[in-house]
């Protein structure tokens, strides 16, 4: 019986190897078209579908195998991957806008440092000032003196929050000491053109070697710009020992 069904299905095979040939005949040349093509592609699938052989794996399980992958593996970089990656850029972020604020605080000391010491105020009994362009001059001087005390006040508070970005000891310390020693001399009580003209000579080495990029570009700069902020360090220090031997006057 067996035997039967494949010499009918081989005849079968054999009639549409016939009709493939005739239409192959008529149809020959460079000048076929698309639906020609797919007439041909349908007659051999006819052809083969009467083979005594089992079925070859189709592009169905290929294609059901690969929608599956790319399901799995967006899933999985959806709920796994990406929002670690999104926390990391965050707080990269948030360090570098933090390392900006830094740099854009010492550019505003040493502005609002030199307009103080570029504009004296006024004396009283000055003849060439009247009492309003006095009391003028005198609001601007506070409000310069405001904005020391704003920004040294956000580079004491927010230290940790720039400090870890530069990637060396000397470089933390260095910044450390400036922020620090910046901050008490503006709460100290010496006069408003004093604290302007020490935290221009604190800020000036420092802003050398972070504001314009001079760590990078070698050792030669950073030896200098530690020099000049240990020589402000050591006035600021002598003045305030000769502050302390200075006697209180007696009542």
């Amino acid at each position: 019986m067996v035997a039967v069904v494949c010499v009918e299905r081989s005849a079968e095979i054999l009639t549409a190897r016939v009709q493939i040939s005739r239409v192959q005949q008529l149809w020959s040349g460079p000048k076929s078209t698309g639906w020609q093509t797919s007439a041909h592609g349908a007659l051999l699938g006819r052809a083969g579908e009467g083979r005594c052989m089992p079925n070859e794996p189709g592009a169905l399980e290929t294609l059901v195998l690969a929608l599956a992958t790319s399901l799995v593996t967006t899933v999985g970089t959806g709920w796994l991957v990406a929002p670690r990656l999104e926390a990391r850029k965050r707080r990269i972020g948030e360090l570098h806008q933090a390392r900006d604020k830094f740099l854009a605080s010492m550019l505003k000391i040493v502005s609002a440092g030199g307009r103080l010491l570029a504009v004296e105020e006024p004396a009283v009994g000055d003849p060439g000032w009247t009492d309003v362009m006095r009391d003028r001059v005198r609001s601007e001087r506070a409000r310069w003196m405001t904005q020391l005390d704003d920004s040294t006040m956000w580079m004491v508070d927010n230290l940790e929050s720039y400090l870890p970005t530069w990637p060396s000891d000397v470089l933390r310390t260095m910044i450390g000491t400036y922020v620090t020693q910046a901050r008490a001399v503006v709460i100290s009580e010496r006069q408003d053109n004093r604290k302007a003209e020490l935290l221009v000579e604190l800020t000036d080495p420092v802003w050398e070697v972070f504001g314009s990029r001079g760590w990078q570009r070698g050792p030669r700069l950073l030896p200098r710009s530690l020099e000049r902020l240990t020589a402000t360090l050591d006035a600021i220090g002598a003045e305030v020992d000769r502050q302390l031997d200075t006697p209180a006057p007696t009542p």
